[in-house]
């Protein structure tokens, strides 16, 4: 593996990646301090329009359903401090990768992803879902590095798309010597993300090569549920919507019931419950 992150990083230093944002660690540094206070946090986050915005329509939002324009503070103290800086990143990355139609598709396409593993997530677990729903809008970001980077990319997207027998990855490889997960994945280290939660972006579309990486059991198993829970999430998107057809569902599907230890029909059920939500 570490092969195969210097061949990453390599390849990457030709592609134009997201920095971390300032403001970010000066979130996780404020939300660490001994003296936090909510107040502060507000002003800071006032700071950016867009982060401002992503908070805001995440809290009027089925995950939280506060009033209709809810103000930061509010957002803030419904929402919870820990919370926040997972979802910042989420909002900030968003931000920092956007132009062109394409993007804003994508990214359309990636926030129902998001809400609906937050919605699967709180059925499972019946807890707070703000790691699920960062994961859900983080682990494709790939995708739209490559689009804005590769001006073929479309159509070797399309060809992974509906590529029923291969790894989806596999086109980007032949490609570009690189793949969407593994760009993800250099990403979410730089952006100081757990790393269970690189790795799930790293093996989202090969989730065995979980076990070939340095976790322990505990942080392994939450990265098979993060791509578990995802991938499910996204196969009930493209159930109740009829976009962005794929055929990742059928492939992993297997991996995902044995990593959630769902029975046929309790996926049937939980799929169902996701698109009610």
């Amino acid at each position: 593996m570490n092969n195969e992150k210097k061949h990453v990083e390599q390849v990457v230093s030709h592609i134009p990646l997201p920095a971390c944002p300032e403001i970010l660690i000066k979130i996780d540094e404020l939300i660490a301090s001994t003296s936090f206070d909510f107040g502060e946090l507000s002003a800071l986050i006032k700071k950016d329009v867009a982060l401002s915005a992503g908070l805001i329509k995440l809290s009027n939002s089925p995950l939280y359903c506060l009033q209709k324009n809810a103000s930061i503070p509010v957002a803030l103290q419904m929402i919870g401090a820990q919370q926040v800086a997972y979802y910042a990143r989420a909002f900030l990355l968003q931000s920092a990768v956007s132009q062109g139609a394409s993007i804003t598709r994508f990214w359309d396409s990636s926030w129902r992803v998001a809400e609906m593993s937050a919605n699967i997530a709180r059925l499972l677990y019946r807890q707070k879902a703000d790691e699920i729903f960062t994961f859900g809008l983080f682990r494709d970001v790939g995708i739209a590095v490559l689009m804005n980077h590769y001006s073929n990319y479309k159509e070797i997207l399309g060809l992974a798309n509906n590529d029923p027998d291969n790894a989806f990855t596999e086109h980007e490889n032949r490609e570009y010597s690189v793949n969407h997960a593994q760009i993800g994945a250099f990403i979410a280290e730089d952006w100081h993300l757990p790393d269970y939660f690189v790795a799930a972006i790293q093996c989202h579309h090969t989730p065995d090569d979980v076990t070939k990486l340095p976790l322990s059991i505990p942080d392994s198993d939450r990265a098979r549920e993060l791509i578990a829970v995802a991938q499910l999430a996204e196969h009930a998107v493209q159930l109740s919507t009829g976009l962005s057809q794929t055929h990742e569902w059928s492939k992993l599907k297997g991996f995902c019931m044995d990593s959630l230890q769902l029975s046929e029909q309790e996926t049937t059920a939980l799929i169902s419950a996701g698109i009610a939500a």
